[in-house]
């Protein structure tokens, strides 16, 4: 006797028709479940994500989606005589008697589909398990992308009321009248630039932009260590240039005052040895964490942080830098690639509700200029990065444009955009041979 279950994909073909008889009756219907987040590709029957998708077109554009202008839609699409025709809309718009189920019926529809999409996951791990050559942590890795790939699909916001956002500024400000410190952002360690950003905020996304050997990832690296060490809130870099050694030998030469080449060369004298070896044991707890892997998209990025802070928690993400991070989607205009790279960095800030330190390139257009500082309309590739940020940092030292400046070891961090405060200038010390930035009291100067 054959014991074998028969296992059938999960779908249900009469809530498929019961939601597209409502959404053809009333258009209060299609806007319910858009609102839930459902898709064409919630649907099984091809047919019915062909009729899903005329009647969301129809809606998008303000138009009724009666049997005519589905017809004519779908017409449109090229599919009217391929999902049934005239007669299967007429069948349709007398499936139900009434509209007010169709949110719990679009809810079996997503279901059966989260369903279906576990079950490919499940496929997919599956043969990369068996076929690829892929090391084991990637594999694993790629696993759990499947699986939040999907939960994310699922993860819908929606509106809050405008008096419970008051309530809670309130309760803030209250706070913040007692002496309590919570809402502050995350503090950078330069007092200046401190006080006029007021920290690093939650959700915010940060840019700091500069033409090559200014110290753009020096300044990010200084802003980590201080968050992480002094601080002791955990920070996540992701670094796709530098490998680990040589940001952690960075951070050591920070902190000791020993050269960063005598680290590398290994060419220090015994006193420096014991600053290194005293500097090693103050930083062995520091919750640092860096990933130098590389070839990283915004996805898995999230994915790892998203661990990170499930474990030790998680107050500041770094990445070093944009230009070098690939898209989730392949395309041929690096432009948008860069856009969309911008914005889904964006949403990842706010939902992991961290500040994100995003290192950037500048194009050459700074170079040609009498004056060398940098703007805002010399961001590299797209001006999404812009529209995208909170707050845009700009570095430029004088000392690299001019060997005979007066000012060889300062440097000028241009608060170029702050959506939530002033914009203007702090200066900072630049120690070359640590490779670090070093507070000047009192050198804001607001534009």
């Amino acid at each position: 006797m054959d014991n074998t279950e028969v296992k059938t994909i999960p779908y249900s073909g009469v809530a498929e028709d019961s939601v597209l008889s409502a959404m053809l009756q009333n258009n209060d219907a299609i806007s319910k479940v858009a609102t839930m987040g459902l898709k064409s590709d919630d649907f099984y029957i091809r047919a019915n994500q062909e009729i899903f998708e005329a009647m969301i077109s129809l809606f998008n554009v303000d138009a009724p989606s009666d049997i005519a202008s589905v017809s004519a839609q779908l017409e449109k699409q090229g599919v009217f005589e391929e999902i049934g025709g005239l007669p299967r809309l007429v069948e349709l718009i007398s499936f139900v008697q009434t509209t007010a189920n169709v949110a719990h019926h679009a809810e079996i529809v997503l279901d059966k589909s989260v369903r279906r999409k576990i079950i490919d996951a499940i496929g997919k791990i599956s043969s990369n398990a068996y076929n690829s050559g892929d090391e084991t942590p990637t594999l694993l890795d790629n696993a759990e992308q499947e699986i939040f790939a999907i939960a994310e699909g699922r993860n819908l916001g929606d509106f809050v009321r405008f008096p419970d956002v008051l309530e809670a500024s309130v309760a803030r400000l209250k706070a913040l009248a007692n002496g309590e410190e919570e809402d502050k952002g995350v503090l950078t360690g330069f007092s200046d630039l401190d006080k006029v950003l007021k920290g690093l905020y939650k959700g915010n996304l940060i840019l700091i932009a500069a033409r090559p050997a200014m110290g753009k990832t020096s300044l990010a690296m200084n802003i980590a260590h201080n968050v992480a060490y002094k601080q002791n809130i955990p920070v996540a870099v992701f670094s796709l240039e530098m490998n680990k050694e040589e940001l952690s030998n960075r951070i050591w030469s920070n902190e000791t005052y020993v050269e960063v080449s005598k680290i590398q060369e290994g060419n220090y004298s015994d006193d420096e040895w014991n600053q290194l070896q005293e500097g090693a044991k103050m930083m062995k707890g520091e919750p640092l964490f860096i990933d130098d892997s590389g070839g990283t998209t915004v996805t898995e990025m999230r994915a790892k942080c998203r661990r990170l802070k499930s474990k030790t928690g998680l107050g500041l993400v770094v990445i070093d830098h944009l230009q070098l991070m690939q898209g989730s989607r392949k395309t041929d205009n690096r432009q948008q690639e860069v856009a969309d790279i911008s914005r889904n960095l964006k949403i990842m800030a706010k939902d992991l509700d961290v500040p994100i330190l995003l290192l950037s390139q500048l194009n050459r257009n700074p170079e040609g200029r009498s004056n060398n500082r940098p703007a805002l309309a010399d961001l590299r590739e797209s001006g999404a990065i812009e529209q995208d940020a909170d707050v845009v940092l700009m570095l430029y030292r004088e000392g690299y444009y001019n060997p005979e400046s007066e000012n060889m070891n300062v440097a000028e961090c241009i608060i170029s955009k702050h959506r939530n405060g002033p914009t203007g200038m702090v200066k900072l010390g630049w120690r070359p041979e640590w490779t670090t930035f070093e507070t000047l009291e009192n050198n804001y100067a607001e534009e």
